[in-house]
């Protein structure tokens, strides 16, 4: 009946939550998301970061280096999907959309809210195990959808060490790229090969266009590198601004 399913599932998530995602020094171990912040200084607009992670990596550098960031919780603690409205609410610096839940969120009854104790929560409220992980319920419906309104916004997105294996998400980057053929999608994650970096960056591109189903490879751009290095060194607007058509470079810087 399942039995071990289930308890094989319990034992990861107890796993994930107490000694995966348990950092000691964010500080020293995560402290490469400082350039999310510094990124959002130079931008001077309003960040939006969708993650699929648990971890609350982006939170503790952000509070750390005393930026608020956005997170779609009220005064009460309780999950509100209007936190994201800009009418409604004056926009923090940074929006951050845990897609897939976080190791800090919890069901109370119907409604979500988070603890200062992780380590504490019996089942945190995440997405698991599912290989098809769009959930019917808020708040996960709601930043699907803030998800697929952005990357329709956006002229470039980047994407930092995903691997595209999530259907769902492959689709709506997809429909983006074909919604505005001058849009890019600018991949991070490091290529381990032996071939020449131009014929590896080209298989990786072509691999992506393969894996969310779009034909036009050159929108997709490919860059080789891990996430600390990129988010550190290169997310800056001059070096994005290089992966736009030329006529587009200009006004992004």
């Amino acid at each position: 009946k399942f039995k071990l399913v289930t308890d094989l599932r319990n034992a990861i998530v107890k796993m994930l939550r107490e000694q995966w995602l348990a950092l000691t020094d964010y500080d020293r171990q995560a402290g490469y998301f400082r350039g999310l912040v510094e990124f959002q200084k130079e931008f001077q607009h309003p960040l939006r970061v969708f993650t699929l992670n648990y971890d609350l990596c982006v939170e503790r550098t952000c509070f750390g280096n005393g930026i608020d960031i956005e997170r779609g919780f009220n005064e009460k603690r309780n999950w509100d999907w209007r936190q994201f409205d800009e009418s409604v609410v004056e926009p923090k610096p940074i929006f951050l959309y845990k897609l897939h839940g976080s190791a800090d969120w919890v069901y109370q009854g119907d409604i979500l809210t988070y603890s200062d104790d992780p380590s504490r929560i019996p089942e945190p409220a995440i997405i698991f195990g599912t290989s098809y992980k769009l959930q019917y319920r808020d708040p996960f419906l709601f930043l699907a959808y803030e998800f697929r309104k952005w990357t329709l916004e956006s002229r470039i997105i980047v994407a930092i060490g995903y691997g595209f294996g999530d259907e769902h998400i492959n689709r709506i980057i997809q429909q983006a790229l074909s919604a505005d053929k001058e849009r890019a999608l600018l991949a991070i994650f490091p290529a381990n090969t032996d071939k020449k970096t131009d014929d590896a960056i080209q298989e990786k591109r072509q691999l992506i266009a393969d894996a969310i189903g779009h034909a036009n490879v050159d929108q997709i751009k490919f860059a080789p590198c891990y996430a600390s290095e990129f988010i550190r060194e290169k997310l800056q607007l001059q070096y994005l601004s290089t992966f736009l058509p030329p006529a587009e470079q200009e006004p992004f810087q």
